[in-house]
């Protein structure tokens, strides 16, 4: 798989107007991900890439925003062990609740560099559902009071970008990963009929737009 230079990094920033004191407060955990463990990083930027693709085919909200959240989603994988980010089989719960703590640490490392970056990124693992997490209780044990003073339109499109975000982490996990999580016993490279099957089930909310996004060739079959 292609490996992505730093400079095209740069380059989209320029390219998408951020703000220059963002990229220099972002760029060093960029950099750090990349040297501990390279494949959640190129993880990341497919993710931020699809992000983008999906808000600007469904132009409900700025590409620049979907891509820079899915940039840093995964910067709380710093914290954990590498053995675990590399383990394919023998999966257990513990596994589970150990990385489930990388979405606490990710957005206590964007707490006061990117805020806004910092609420997707809990939104982006966020599902509402039985048994979900992170949890609202969780929410709060992790931002405090941070977005009181929000508006709620500010709110709602946070929440809404979390959720591309989410989508196109799930799709590229699901079509780049060997583990059990998707194969049971078995880890291996789904074949993409049997990974859109799992993605739409596990995606009900979002069905009718992934079903779009496959059409258009933003997710390939």
């Amino acid at each position: 798989m292609e490996k992505y230079p730093t400079d095209r990094i740069v380059k989209e920033f320029d390219n998408l107007e951020i703000k220059k004191s963002t990229r220099e407060r972002l760029m060093p955990y960029l950099e750090r991900l990349r040297s501990y463990h390279e494949p959640t990083f190129e993880h990341s930027v497919r993710v931020a890439n699809l992000s983008k693709q999906i808000a600007e085919f469904t132009h409900n909200i700025e590409p620049k925003t979907p891509w820079l959240s899915g940039l840093v989603h995964d910067f709380g994988k710093l914290k954990i062990q590498k053995g675990l980010l590399e383990k394919r089989s023998g999966w257990n719960g513990k596994d589970a609740e150990s990385m489930r703590k990388h979405i606490e640490f990710g957005c206590s490392i964007l707490l006061g560099l990117a805020n806004f970056s910092a609420f997707t990124t809990f939104y982006s693992h966020y599902f509402k559902k039985e048994n979900s997490y992170p949890t609202d209780e969780d929410f709060t044990k992790i931002f405090g009071t941070t977005y009181k003073d929000w508006s709620k339109a500010s709110r709602l499109k946070g929440m809404y970008c979390g959720r591309l975000v989410a989508l196109a982490d799930v799709y590229d996990a699901i079509t780049t990963r060997e583990n059990e999580k998707f194969s049971p016993n078995n880890p291996r490279l789904l074949s993409s009929e049997e990974a859109e099957t799992i993605f739409l089930e596990t995606n009900p909310d979002q069905s009718f737009l992934i079903k779009q996004l496959y059409s258009a060739g933003i997710f390939k079959k």
